[in-house]
C-alpha cells in the first residue's frame, strides 16, 4: 500500500514538475526549435546526462523493513533525459486539456490522475465522472504516454532503491 502511495505521488510531482517547465517556457520561449536543442546540449554537457543522487537518512518506518518490498536505502535522484521531448509534449498535452475542466481558486490548479482528483474552485471534483457526463475522452495516444512514462518511473525507483 506504501509503495503504491509513493508511485502515485511520483507520477503527481512529474505533472506538476512538467507543468512548471510549461510556464517556463511560456515566460522563456527559446527563439527557435534548434535555441531549445542548444539550451538542452548545454545542459548535457554540464551533467553528461548522468543520474545524480543524493543519500539521505531514512526517517522513522511505520512497518519493519520488508526485503524486495522496502526500499534497501533512502536519498534523491535526478536524471537527466529520462523521457523523450516527444513524451514531454505528450504529457504536457494531456495535462492541458484534463486542467480545461478545473480551476481552482487559489494560485495553481491540481490534478492527479490516479485518482482523478481535479482542484476547481474551492474544491476537488472527479475528472473521471465530468468527462463521462460530458462524453468525452482524454486524448488516447496521451494516455498511453501517461501509462508507459509511469511504468518507466516505477521501474527506475525499482531498480534504484532495491524494491520489487
Amino acid at each position: 500500500p506504501q509503495f503504491g502511495r509513493r508511485i502515485a505521488v511520483c507520477c503527481a510531482s512529474i505533472v506538476i514538475a512538467l507543468q512548471l517547465y510549461r510556464v517556463w517556457l511560456k515566460r522563456n520561449p527559446p527563439q527557435t526549435v534548434e535555441g531549445l536543442q542548444e539550451a538542452m546540449d548545454g545542459m548535457r554537457s554540464l551533467s553528461g546526462g548522468d543520474t545524480l543522487e543524493q543519500r539521505v537518512a531514512c526517517g522513522k518506518r511505520a512497518h519493519d523493513h520488508v526485503p524486495m518490498c522496502s526500499p534497501t536505502f533512502c536519498g534523491r535522484v535526478v536524471q537527466d533525459f529520462f523521457t523523450t521531448r516527444e513524451q514531454c509534449q505528450n504529457l504536457i498535452t494531456l495535462a492541458e486539456y484534463a486542467m480545461k475542466f478545473g480551476g481552482g481558486s487559489g494560485g495553481a490548479t491540481i490534478l492527479d490522475f490516479p485518482s482523478g482528483a481535479l482542484s476547481k474552485g474551492s474544491q476537488f471534483i472527479s475528472l473521471y465522472q465530468l468527462m463521462k457526463q460530458n462524453d468525452d475522452e482524454l486524448p488516447a495516444e496521451s494516455v498511453s504516454v501517461l501509462k508507459n512514462v509511469t511504468q518507466e518511473v516505477r521501474k527506475a525507483i525499482s531498480d534504484y532503491f532495491g524494491v520489487r
